[in-house]
């Protein structure tokens, strides 16, 4: 990293170090059984899962999809932060 790079990143920490408070003291913890019963699952082995299946149109279906592999890939995402900026703060 530039010495600009890191001077822009320490001119920023004040102001990541808020919203990172901000956003943490708005979290809730959720599970996906909250929104999807227990009673409602079944198994995609004995019965594979087909669009049809969705009452979401396509490009809904598809936006859920690409939100739900961020999602999963944000610890990933969050350990190359860290090796790339060594745990410097907020």
């Amino acid at each position: 990293m530039t010495i600009a790079g890191r001077d822009a990143l320490v001119a920023i920490e004040p102001f990541v170090d808020c919203l990172l408070d901000r956003h943490l003291a708005a979290t809730r913890e959720w599970f996906p059984h909250d929104y999807v019963p227990w009673e409602r699952g079944r198994s995609l082995t004995d019965e594979p899962w087909s669009p049809t299946n969705s009452p979401l149109t396509a490009p809904a279906r598809t936006a859920l999809e690409l939100d739900l592999l961020t999602e999963d890939d944000l610890l990933s995402f969050h350990l190359v932060l860290w090796n790339v900026f060594a745990g410097l703060g907020a």
